[in-house]
C-alpha cells in the first residue's frame, strides 16, 4: 500500500519549480502504480529489483545536470570517489543550494559550467593533475579542493583547500564563505511549511552520562524546545525508529553502542538521512573526525562544551523557537 502523505508529498515535489526537475525513481511492487496514484515519476521500477539495474539507472541520471532548477546557486561536484558524492550532494541541498555531480571520466565540464556553478569542489585522489586545466576553464569561479594533508597544490586566490579528514559543518561554511550568503532554506512540501509542531522542533539528547544529559536539557527547554532523552545507543536507535526530530546531539563514548554507529545507522536509514546529528566527545582526534566523517555526522561539540556554542549549533540548525524571546 501507498501512505496518502507519501502520494501528497511526491506530487509536491514534482509540481514544486525547486524540485519538479528532480529525477524520481519509484520503485514498488504495485502494479500500474503510476496510472493508480497518478505519479508524475521518470521511472517505475518493479521489485524485486537486482542491484545492477538499480545503478544503471540511477547513474544514468547522475551523469547529467538534471539537479540545476529554479533560481537556487548551484555548487558543481566534480569527482571520481563515487562514495562522497551522496555525502556532498546531502550537505549542499542542506545549504539549500543546487548541486550538480559530474565525473572527471565523462569529460562533462563544459556542460557544468554552463550552469554558472557559484562554487565548484573538485574530490580527487591526484586532484593536482586536473587543477590547471578546471582553473583555465571556470576563470573566476572559485574551486574547493578536498584533498590529502600530504599532497600540495599550487597557490591560487582561487583555490581553497579542505584536508581530509573534514566534517560536512566545515565545507558548509567554507561555501557560504564563498557565496557570501546566510543558509538558504530547502522548500518542503506544504505540510511542514506551516508546521510549528514538535516533531519540527524535537531535539534527541543521547549520553549515558545524566548529569550532561540534564544540561543539555535544561538548556534547550528554557528555549521552548521539546526535548527527548536516552542514555544509551540501542535505545536512540529505538526512538528514532519510532519518532521524527530536528537534530540529534549524540555521545559517541557509549558503553552498548558507541554514537559513531548510532550515526551510521540514522543516515543509512531512507527516512532519517537528513536529520542532522551532531557528536559530542571529550576528545576529537583526526581518527575519530574520520570516522564521524564516514558515518554522515553533521559537525561535533567537544566537552565540557559553552552553552553558547550548544545553543549556535541548535538554533542554526531549528532557527529560533515560537517563544517571547
Amino acid at each position: 500500500t501507498v501512505e496518502q502523505d507519501t502520494v501528497d508529498n511526491l506530487h509536491y515535489i514534482k509540481e514544486n519549480s525547486i524540485t519538479r526537475n528532480i529525477p524520481l525513481i519509484i520503485i514498488s511492487k504495485i502494479e500500474g502504480i503510476e496510472k493508480k496514484y497518478q505519479i508524475n515519476a521518470e521511472v517505475f521500477l518493479s521489485e524485486p529489483l537486482d542491484k545492477e539495474s538499480l545503478i544503471f539507472v540511477v547513474e544514468k541520471y547522475l551523469s547529467s545536470p538534471v539537479y540545476i532548477t529554479g533560481k537556487r546557486p548551484s555548487v558543481l561536484i566534480i569527482s571520481e570517489r563515487c562514495h562522497s558524492d551522496y555525502y556532498l550532494t546531502s550537505s549542499i541541498t542542506r545549504l539549500g543550494l543546487t548541486p550538480l555531480c559530474i565525473s572527471i571520466t565523462e569529460n562533462k565540464l563544459e556542460e557544468g559550467l554552463s550552469y554558472d556553478p557559484g562554487v565548484i569542489i573538485l574530490d580527487m585522489v591526484r586532484p593536482e593533475d586536473y587543477i590547471s586545466n578546471l582553473l583555465s576553464a571556470c576563470k573566476s569561479i572559485p574551486v574547493i579542493v578536498i584533498k590529502n594533508s600530504s599532497q600540495d597544490i599550487e597557490k591560487n586566490n582561487n583555490i581553497h583547500v579542505i584536508n581530509r579528514p573534514f566534517l560536512l559543518c566545515e565545507l558548509e561554511e567554507k561555501i557560504q564563505s564563498l557565496l557570501n550568503s546566510e543558509p538558504l532554506c530547502f522548500i518542503p512540501p506544504p505540510s511542514e511549511v506551516m508546521d510549528t509542531s514538535p516533531k519540527k522542533k524535537s531535539i534527541l539528547v543521547v549520553d549515558d552520562e545524566p548529569e550532561v544529559v540534564n544540561l543539555i536539557e535544561m538548556v534547550l527547554s528554557s528555549e521552548d524546545y521539546k526535548i527527548k532523552t536516552a542514555f544509551s545507543g540501542k535505545s536512540a536507535i529505538e526512538i528514532v525508529e519510532k519518532e521524527d526530530f530536528g537534530i540529534v546531539l549524540l555521545d559517541i563514548a557509549m558503553a552498548d553502542l558507541d554514537g559513531i554507529e548510532v550515526c551510521r545507522k540514522i543516515k543509512s536509514n531512507p527516512r532519517t538521512r537528513l536529520t542532522p546529528v551532531y557528536m559530542i566527545t571529550a576528545l576529537i582526534t583526526e581518527e575519530i573526525k574520520q570516522r564521524a566523517l564516514e558515518a554522515g555526522a553533521d559537525g561535533y561539540l567537544t566537552k565540557p562544551f559553552k552553552i553558547n556554542a550548544l545553543l549556535d549549533i541548535v538554533l542554526k540548525t531549528l532557527g529560533v523557537n515560537n517563544s517571547e524571546q
